[in-house]
């Protein structure tokens, strides 16, 4: 008996004082509302979620809840105050006195669409992002170079670099200590570049994912959590309904069980999917490279950056913003950080002269410079205090440089399976690992997990208006849940983790979900002496 529940959709806008508005009234329910979000593929360079996004259509016309056109047109008249991209959205779901939050985000940039023509549609298309959108913009601003830190003590450094942090977190501990963190960073380097360094570094995870209570929850998985995660994940189901004397059930007026106790059950699922995605071979390789990249640090402070030529400031002008780059003294590396920067030291750091050869009137006395150091770069102030203008013909960074050389490759390989099918390889960058051992291991594991052919589930498509248990499923089930599923024509009959969630709402009320799902430890790495997983002995014996 199909089932059906309630839903909304809420917009915070602006000047509210953190008040929601439901617009469910003016969502046209003619139109598709749809949601995606998490690690879109499950290949094992695959860790860092992509942008979610949420995409519905809103009323435009005098039909609307307020009855005024252009109600939802940015820059017209009536439209809503405080309707305009980055309001916050979120979307809810109801069903028999339970509701969830499945979705937060804020309108993307270009996110408010509406269409023209007085005797047209008159509706507006809106497409919220979720906060894996922040970290795919955000270019990261002279980061502090630092050492020895876990995963998850490095995304909380970006988190705090960026203007707008997650509501929640949830934060594994990491496996592996880095030596030298944002050594790498350009001047163009974004938040979700370094999240894939550290991920693939750790061999772990980093997504969002949408908590029930309406957050949103930036979560870092370390290496070993999708192999000490071996219990099937739980949701809230009926498990007791309303029975007559002669053992059948009484019903509601629509032909409903009437429940009388909602519990936990285990998430297992067998044949209710909806042609699942099931593959084969499709990560198939037989020979891994894992790159790994050596530093060479200095001893003692050296110039990481000297102005090639002389800089023109006006009298009584204020300079900010002048950003210059490390760069390796001896041209080798391909990038510099530094750490230990020097403040600039006036004559032995910088020079300003009444001439831009440097030959007349010293007007050194009368520069002032400040430096904001990053790991990559220095960001210069500069103040000319002088009557006259100043040609700034030193300028040059002092510090201890971090430099990147060529790096190392290790390869692992199957001579037997490339005699067979030819090379199929796999490359993981391992940007902060240093740990040779760690990179041996990651590539001798993923060697023996892929030079078969291997089955995926990559989706398990399913319509939430099943029954009671999938409505519940798919208000509860999230990333990172561990899911068991049969699919008795493919032989599927395993555990998998859910890696994407997407649904769509249409015809008002019928609701279709996705699950993209990964194998556990199909591409983890196999380790010792893991409680409740590895223990020698116990739940593991050595051939």
């Amino acid at each position: 008996m199909a089932v059906y529940c309630t839903w909304g959709i809420e917009i915070q806008f602006a000047g509210t004082a953190g008040a929601w508005t439901d617009v469910t009234h003016d969502v046209v329910t003619a139109d598709t509302v749809s949601v995606e979000y998490g690690i879109n593929d499950n290949g094992p360079t695959n860790r860092v979620a992509t942008t979610g996004k949420l995409s519905f259509t809103l009323d435009n016309s005098e039909n609307n809840s307020y009855s005024l056109p252009g109600l939802y047109s940015p820059g017209y008249a009536s439209c809503r105050s405080g309707f305009t991209a980055g309001a916050p959205v979120r979307i809810w779901f109801q069903y028999d006195g339970i509701k969830r939050y499945r979705f937060y985000g804020r309108i993307a940039k270009d996110g408010i669409k509406p269409s023209p023509g007085i005797y047209g549609s008159r509706r507006t298309e809106v497409t919220v992002l979720d906060w894996m959108n922040q970290a795919g913009t955000h270019e990261l601003d002279l980061p502090t170079y630092t050492t020895n830190k876990r995963i998850d003590e490095v995304v909380p450094l970006i988190v705090a670099n960026m203007p707008l942090a997650p509501l929640a977190t949830d934060y594994h501990t990491g496996q592996d200590t880095f030596v030298s963190i944002f050594d790498s960073v350009g001047a163009k380097t974004r938040a979700l570049s370094e999240f894939q360094k550290l991920a693939l570094s750790e061999y772990g995870y980093i997504y969002v994912k949408h908590g029930k209570a309406g957050q949103e929850v930036l979560v870092v998985e370390d290496r070993n959590a999708k192999i000490t995660n071996n219990t099937l994940s739980q949701f809230t189901a009926p498990v007791g309904y309303l029975q007559k004397d002669d053992g059948g059930y009484l019903l509601t007026d629509d032909g409903f069980k009437i429940v009388l106790e909602m519990g936990e059950i285990d998430a297992s699922f067998s044949n209710t999917g909806i042609d699942p995605e099931i593959s084969l071979g499709k990560h198939f390789a037989n020979q891994v490279t894992c790159t790994t990249y050596p530093r060479k640090y200095d001893t003692a402070a050296t110039v990481l950056f000297d102005q090639p030529s002389y800089y023109t400031i006006s009298a009584g002008a204020t300079i900010t913003g002048y950003k210059c780059n490390y760069r390796d003294p001896l041209g080798g590396a391909w990038h510099v950080a530094g750490k230990e920067m020097i403040s600039p030291a006036a004559t032995t750091d910088y020079l300003m002269n009444s001439d831009s050869n440097g030959s007349a009137t010293d007007l050194t006395a009368n520069l002032a410079v400040t430096a904001a150091y990053g790991a990559n770069a220095v960001e210069y102030t500069l103040v000319n205090s002088a009557t006259v203008t100043g040609y700034i013909t030193k300028l040059q960074a002092r510090g201890k440089g971090i430099y990147l050389y060529d790096p190392i490759d290790y390869t692992v390989d199957d001579t037997a399976s490339k005699t067979d099918t030819g090379s199929q390889t796999l490359s993981i960058e391992m940007s902060y690992q240093d740990q040779a051992l760690i990179s041996r291991t990651i590539a001798a594991g993923e060697l023996n997990n892929l030079k078969t052919m291997r089955k995926e589930l990559d989706k398990w498509s399913f319509y939430a208006n099943r029954d009671s248990t999938h409505m519940m499923a798919f208000l509860d089930i999230d990333i990172g849940d561990r899911v068991h599923f049969v699919e008795t024509q493919t032989a599927l009959d395993e555990d998998r983790f859910i890696d994407a969630i997407e649904f769509e709402i249409t015809d008002g009320n019928v609701i279709k979900a996705g699950w993209k799902t990964r194998a556990p430890m199909t591409y983890g790495v196999w380790m010792v002496g893991i409680t409740g997983a590895t223990e020698l002995g116990v739940t593991t014996k050595l051939g």
